[in-house]
C-alpha cells in the first residue's frame, strides 16, 4: 500500500502516536494544532537550526535503507545543536514525498528519525507533509537548550589556544566512494565506512561534556570538512591555525579507498565533509587531562591537532616539518 492510499492526515496520525509521552517540559503542546506551543524553563538560552536533505543531492534511495535516510536527515540537524554544546528538546519536520512511496518505506524512515531523535530526547513536535512528483526531501528545524550565555560559538578562539577534534575523520567520504563504485575491503571496514556516511552519530553528549569541563573557546561540527570548518572558526574569531598532518585521526580504510580511486587520503580527512565530529579550540592545557575520561565515556578519541595563531591563515605542518598553506575552502551547494 502506498502513502497516497493512507493520505496526509493518516500519516500525521501515525507520527503523533509515536510522540505520545515523549515531550519535554518546554513543549506545552505538540502535534495536533496549527502550531506547537513552547515555554522556556529556567535560566537557559534556546538555539535553533534547520537543514534539508534532498534526494539525489544528499542521498539516493538505492544506496540507503529507509531507516538510514530518516536517521541521516535528523542527524545532520542534531549535529548543529551539538556544535553549540546544547541539548536538543524538539524538532519540526517538513517532508515532501512522492505519493507512490510505500507505507512500509515511510514507517521505516520514521523509525530512523525517531530512534535517533529519542536517543537525544528530541521528539517531533510539529511539521508538514506535502506531495512531490518525484523526489523525497526532509527538512528539520531543531530546538535546543543551553545554560544562559554558555552556548559555545565559533568566534571565541584566541592565539595560543589548542585545536582538538573528536573521533576520526575522512570516513564519510570514503564510505560515499564505496557507494559510487565497487571497492574491495574487509567486510567490517566496508560496513564501518558506509555507516559513517549513512548513519552519522551526532556528538551531542560529547559536546556537553566538553562544555561542562570548561576551557572551550570555540566549537563547530565537521559538516563541510575539517579545513573548511576550522576556517569558519578562524574567520569568526579573526585568527589563523596551524595543524599537524600526522596528528590527523584518519578513519581506518580511508587510505585503501583513496588508493583504489587514485585520490589523496589527506583530502578525505581535510575536505571530505559529513563526518559530523566536533572540532574545538580550548585554552592551553584544558583538555589534555580529559582525554582518557573522554575515551572511556564515549568510546572515541579526543585528539590534539594544532594551535591557533595570530596570523589569519591556515597552515599544515607536513611529516618532514615543512609547512604549506591550507585553503579553507568548504563545501558549497551552489558551486559543487
Amino acid at each position: 500500500m502506498d502513502i497516497g492510499s493512507v493520505g496526509e492526515f493518516g500519516l500525521i496520525a501515525s507520527i503523533r502516536r509515536r510522540m505520545k509521552g515523549k515531550y519535554p517540559p518546554e513543549v506545552r503542546l505538540g502535534i495536533g494544532d496549527d502550531c506547537a506551543v513552547l515555554r522556556p524553563t529556567g535560566e537557559v538560552d534556546w538555539v535553533v537550526t534547520t537543514d534539508t536533505q534532498v534526494e539525489e543531492v544528499h542521498f539516493r534511495r538505492d544506496w540507503l535503507t529507509p531507516y538510514q535516510i530518516g536517521w541521516r536527515a535528523i542527524a545532520v540537524n542534531l549535529s548543529d545543536i551539538a556544535a553549540m554544546a546544547a541539548q536538543p528538546f524538539g524538532a519540526l519536520a517538513a517532508f515532501t514525498l512522492p505519493a507512490a512511496i510505500e507505507v512500509a518505506f515511510f514507517e521505516q524512515m520514521l523509525d530512523g528519525v525517531c530512534d535517533l531523535g529519542f536517543r537525544f530526547d528530541c521528539p517531533l513536535i510539529g511539521g508538514n507533509l506535502a506531495r512531490d512528483p518525484s523526489r523525497l526531501t526532509m527538512t528539520f528545524t531543531v530546538f535546543g537548550r543551553v545554560p544562559r550565555s554558555r552556548a559555545v560559538l565559533r568566534g571565541g578562539a584566541r592565539p595560543g589556544d589548542e585545536i582538538w577534534v573528536s573521533g576520526r575523520v575522512g570516513g564519510a567520504t570514503a564510505g560515499l566512494r564505496t557507494f559510487l563504485q565497487p571497492i574491495s575491503l574487509p567486510a567490517p571496514v566496508l560496513e564501518t565506512l558506509r555507516r559513517r556516511y549513512a548513519q552519522p552519530m551526532p556528538r551531542v553528549r560529547e559536546a556537553i561534556f566538553l562544555r561542562t569541563a570548561n576551557g572551550l573557546t570555540s566549537l563547530i561540527d565537521l559538516s563541510d570538512g575539517l579545513a573548511g570548518d576550522l576556517g569558519h572558526i578562524c574567520e569568526e574569531s579573526h585568527v589563523g591555525a596551524r595543524i599537524v598532518a600526522e596528528a590527523l585521526p584518519v578513519e581506518c580504510g580511508v587510505h585503501e579507498v583513496a588508493a583504489t580511486v587514485g585520490e589523496d587520503p589527506l583530502d578525505y580527512a581535510l575536505r571530505g565533509g559529513e563526518d559530523f565530529e566536533l572540532c574545538c579550540t580550548a585554552r592551553p592545557g584544558a583538555l589534555a587531562p580529559l582525554v582518557d575520561e573522554f575515551r572511556a565515556q564515549f568510546g572515541i578519541e579526543l585528539t590534539h591537532l594544532g594551535t591557533v595563531t595570530q596570523e589569519p591563515a591556515l597552515r599544515l605542518v607536513k611529516a618532514d616539518g615543512s609547512e604549506i598553506a591550507l585553503s579553507p575552502h568548504a563545501f558549497d551547494h551552489f558551486q559543487a
